[in-house]
């Protein structure tokens, strides 16, 4: 049970630092627009 809650947790540190350099990645590149290039790499995976 307990190695189970680990796991999830550190699924969701990776989800969440993948957000993070997704959004960093995308202001880089487009800083007009955040919220479609947001859009865009969540239509993509």
């Amino acid at each position: 049970m307990f190695r189970i809650h680990l796991a999830g947790m550190v699924v969701l540190v990776f989800l969440f630092l993948l957000v993070i350099l997704s959004v960093g990645f995308t202001k880089s590149n487009d800083t007009e627009k955040t919220t479609g290039g947001v859009e865009k790499s969540l239509a993509k995976s």
